[in-house]
């Protein structure tokens, strides 16, 4: 008997191992989910927000072709709307806009420093956003944008729902605006019901020329810090965003459990 049971504890042993090691496998690939999850979060929030920046007179005289998708504009200077249409645009693969962008500025001769984004069936590579985005002027060039119920939802259904609070600074080559300079936060709740907050830990800067091109999608430069709730920790992953040649962007991680992966390019 003695001999049995010096024969079965290795193997339970091997097989505990065996258990640990795969539980320490799923934990690490959640961990990397979560990670790309938020860097489609800050992506679906960023890429839309230089239409936002365009003024409603430059909308009046801007040519489709010069904007990222070359959507149909239409412009109602009556009831200060101007709708983006992506239906039929001039892109192709992956990196394909679809829906509408709604931007309703101030009527003529109102004295409100307020504007609004809102999406339309909106939807850009793999995810679409839903919800409406306001914009007021502080000061001159300084402005802040305020959200809730942000939506975010992937093409295998996962979905993201936020609300939050960032200023944002223009700068300006010459009369032309040259980058947008962004600090805040935002918060919400991620696929899987849990508690999630990003916020900006330095400038996040992206470049209008880049924008115009089509070429950028994520911001030129940041620093995130993003916090998942897990029952009664805080995991935090921080995500830094680096500058590349033809505003092509490196987006590095440094996960809760120490590691640190490459996510883009």
């Amino acid at each position: 008997m003695k001999r049995i049971l010096i024969l079965l504890f290795p193997l339970a042993a091997l097989g505990l191992f065996s258990c640990q090691e795969d539980a320490e496998r799923t934990i690490r690939t959640d961990l990397t989910q979560e990670a790309n999850q938020f860097l489609t979060i800050s992506e679906a929030w960023g890429e839309s927000l230089f239409f936002a920046m365009i003024s409603f007179n430059s909308y009046q005289n801007i040519e489709s072709d010069t904007l990222p998708g070359c959507p149909e504009i239409s412009v109602n200077s009556t009831e200060g709307t101007v709708i983006l249409n992506f239906s039929s645009g001039c892109e192709e693969g992956e990196s394909v806009r679809s829906g509408k962008l709604i931007l309703q500025f101030p009527v003529s001769g109102s004295i409100q420093a307020t504007w609004s984004l809102a999406y339309e069936g909106y939807s850009y590579r793999d995810w679409e956003i839903e919800g409406k985005r306001s914009f007021t002027f502080t000061s001159l060039r300084n402005i802040r944008e305020e959200f809730d119920g942000l939506s975010i939802t992937t093409s295998n259904e996962l979905n993201s729902t936020l609300s939050g609070s960032f200023n944002h600074q223009q700068l300006l080559n010459g009369f032309s605006l040259s980058e947008i300079v962004s600090r805040g936060s935002m918060q919400g709740l991620n696929p899987a019901g849990r508690s999630i907050k990003m916020s900006l830990q330095a400038d996040r800067i992206a470049n209008f020329t880049c924008f115009l091109s089509g070429n950028s999608r994520l911001a030129d430069s940041a620093a995130e810090l993003w916090e998942v709730t897990r029952g009664n920790e805080n995991l935090r992953h921080s995500l830094t965003y680096t500058p590349l040649d033809s505003c092509q962007t490196q987006v590095d991680v440094l996960l809760p459990d120490g590691r640190t992966l490459q996510l883009r390019p």
